[in-house]
């Protein structure tokens, strides 16, 4: 039962909750890796991301959180359940620590919407870093560039070392991994293939034939990432904050021509006809 609080809480949308206005936090510390060559990626920055979900669009009109010793900070509407703030993308994690550390989070919603009995205030406590101990990188990068999208790829990645494994100590946060494997076209930033909330022990995805499109830009990227379901400190959300890790790895590639291969019935046809051409010229 745990576990599937787990997956509730990393899926389920705040909408239609009953229990207070802030109906859920989450807070994302985020390493960014890109690739260019097979079975290795580079270290590209650090950056936090976290959201507040209201119950209904209107509770409060204005968010803001403070981190550890920090300045509160605006976070914009992200549509109208929600408020985002992203950071800025740091050189390293330790860069990142420094302004974001592990501690005590203090969100404080307004407006003139909601419940007024209802808590507007939540503070929750962001564990130590807990990211998984490899980079993340596809093993055949190679092989999508000019890839022949008509006839399919199987994308292959390193494991996932440093999964977390669920807990079943009511004293301890819950946690568990996914693998996010997604392929964006650059024209217009679309998803083109989504293979999310995969299990931590998932090591490729199939891009079926005709997925992508022939000569086309194309940007996949690649998430180990760890996940805490805790506590709130002070005041009420629908469920515990959920505390992510992420190892992040991207890269670009361009298709090839989008050339169609033969059925296998197709291609017994072709034969049979070369045997009879055969035995023809024999007589």
């Amino acid at each position: 039962m745990r576990v599937l609080s787990i997956i509730a809480a990393c899926t389920l949308s705040a909408a239609g909750l009953s229990a207070a206005p802030i109906s859920y936090i989450d807070l994302f510390g985020n390493q960014v890796f890109t690739q260019t060559t097979d079975g290795s990626a580079s270290a590209a920055g650090a950056y936090l991301g976290t959201n507040v979900y209201l119950q209904n669009a209107g509770d409060f009109t204005s968010a803001t959180f403070t981190p550890p010793g920090g300045i509160a900070t605006n976070m914009p509407a992200g549509s109208p359940t929600t408020f985002y703030y992203g950071s800025t993308l740091f050189a390293d994690l330790a860069t990142m620590d420094a302004a974001y550390a592990p501690g005590v989070y203090a969100y404080d919603s307004a407006g003139p919407g909601g419940n007024p009995d209802a808590p507007s205030n939540v503070t929750v406590t962001r564990p130590a870093n807990a990211y998984g101990t490899a980079t993340p990188y596809l093993t055949n990068f190679s092989s999508l560039v000019n890839m022949n999208p008509a006839a399919g790829l199987m994308v292959n990645w390193d494991s996932f070392a440093g999964a977390l494994n669920p807990t079943n100590d009511p004293k301890a946060p819950d946690s568990l991994s996914f693998v996010f494997f997604t392929v964006t076209r650059n024209s217009d930033s679309a998803t083109v293939f989504d293979a999310s909330f995969l299990p931590g022990t998932t090591t490729s995805a199939f891009l079926a034939a005709n997925t992508l499109a022939g000569n086309t830009a194309y940007t996949f990227s690649l998430v180990f990432s760890n996940r805490m379901i805790g506590t709130t400190t002070s005041g009420t959300t629908d469920f515990g904050p959920l505390f992510g890790f992420d190892l992040r790895t991207g890269g670009t590639f361009t298709t090839g021509d989008a050339v169609a291969t033969p059925e296998p019935y197709s291609l017994g046809l072709v034969f049979s006809g070369l045997v009879l051409i055969a035995l023809r010229r024999r007589k």
